[in-house]
């Protein structure tokens, strides 16, 4: 037995070897002749060092090894069965179209997320529909709607998968070229953006509690979606605040932005998953993955400000 996968076949054999008590009605169960069955419990034997079977005709009775190693590897391989089972059957239940709707700002993640989910699941035809407004989802069929925020609930279940934080932040040429900054205060003597969706001026938030925001003057400008905000501090346009720390920390990774101010925040985004009451088995699937993957990827980052879009009447503000 040269490899894991060929000892669990063979101990699949002998188990069902075992429990039907005859080699033919084992091949015919597993679907292969009677010479494989035979010559892979002779393997067996072999590697093992002792005879599992008393062969009598047709008839294959347990020694009293084989007795004991029955009773070691049958739980074992009841369990692996089972699983590989469950995975045949999610395979043939997750299978075409899958429609999911999700914020422009989070396409990034999630077409990751369902290439993996289509790698598991091949059969699965996924297509993903981009949005600004939440209000998007009712002009045509969906399955799934991943969306930072509240949303109307109405006839639709929701999910609440993670809260992620917002920040502070700048291009290193625009600080270079306007200069560090240090304190809240120093923001008066800089260009501040924020999104159209943030109240002005926008509240900081510390593991303490809230920050006054010091601005003497409005904004530079406020940009209705979070890419556009992202672009434009990027660009070196001025001090974005509340871009969400999934957009923007592979950015203070690679240096082409740098977060400010730290500790502080901005609002929280309260990321949900909405879908249609009584889903089908391969959506219910769908929304495991994404719930499982959302956590593992925005769980860890701590928020200390409130919702983003605390009032129902804003969901349906363009803020992506």
């Amino acid at each position: 037995m040269k490899n894991s996968v060929e000892s669990l076949d063979i101990w699949h054999i002998f188990v069902t070897v075992a429990l039907s008590g005859s080699m033919n009605r084992a091949a015919a169960e597993l679907g292969i002749d009677v010479a494989s069955v035979s010559r892979k419990i002779a393997r067996l034997e072999e590697s093992l060092g002792y005879p599992l079977f008393d062969r009598t005709g047709t008839t294959a009775i347990l020694t009293k090894e084989g007795r004991r190693c029955l009773s070691e590897v049958l739980p074992h391989i009841s369990q692996l069965m089972q699983t590989v089972q469950n995975f045949e059957r999610d395979e043939d239940e997750v299978a075409g179209p899958v429609r999911v709707f999700c914020a422009i700002g989070l396409i990034e993640r999630m077409a990751v997320w369902l290439a993996d989910f289509q790698e598991r699941y091949p059969k699965a035809e996924v297509q993903i529909l981009t949005m600004a407004r939440f209000s998007d989802i009712r002009r045509q069929p969906f399955d799934l709607a991943f969306w930072p925020g509240p949303g109307p609930r109405e006839g639709l279940e929701v999910t609440d998968l993670a809260t992620t934080p917002t920040y502070v932040c700048a291009s290193p040429a625009y600080l270079e070229q306007y200069g560090e900054i240090h304190e809240v205060r120093d923001l008066r003597n800089h260009r501040v953006m924020t999104n159209s969706a943030l109240a002005y001026p926008p509240v900081l938030y510390g593991p303490d509690g809230a920050v006054a925001f010091p601005v003497n003057r409005k904004p530079a400008f406020r940009i209705d979606t979070m890419v556009g905000l992202r672009l434009a501090v990027m660009q070196g346009a001025g001090v974005a605040v509340g871009l969400p720390c999934f957009m923007v920390a592979p950015d203070f990774k690679t240096g082409r932005l740098v977060r400010i101010l730290e500790p502080l925040q901005s609002y929280a985004l309260h990321i949900r998953l909405f879908s249609k009451p009584n889903p089908s088995r391969k959506i219910r699937v769908l929304r495991d993955w994404i719930k499982a993957r959302t956590r593992e990827e925005f769980g860890h980052c701590p928020a200390w400000g409130p919702d983003l879009l605390t009032i129902e009447e804003r969901a349906e503000a363009s803020y992506w």
